[in-house]
């Protein structure tokens, strides 16, 4: 195996014209809706469907393992500043999850 360094150099902004801004580019930008038909804007629909699915699931994913990384062993105590409230002591009905 070849290791070869790569510096990359950082991108040279040009000073932008009076009034103009630099903001990412839209989506809408780069995929023109306006040049689809019926049945290719109902295709995009379902595969936006399918990537926000996907996000959610990753989201969950990384909630999940920031949750397995901080037990409840290391929550501030009632009366500690940045405590929960006392309104969200468990009581009946409101047990909590162990963990």
């Amino acid at each position: 195996m070849t290791v070869t360094r790569v510096d990359v150099a950082p991108w040279n902004e040009a000073p932008l014209p009076k009034g103009v801004v630099s903001r990412p580019t839209r989506l809408g930008e780069l995929l023109p809706v306006a040049s689809r038909t019926d049945a290719e804007i109902a295709a995009e629909l379902q595969r936006v469907d399918q990537m926000e699915s996907r996000l959610a699931a990753y989201k969950a994913e990384l909630v999940t393992g920031l949750a397995v990384r901080r037990p409840d062993s290391l929550d501030r105590q009632i009366g500690e500043p940045g405590a929960a409230s006392p309104g969200w002591v468990p009581g009946p009905g409101r047990e909590p999850v162990e963990g």
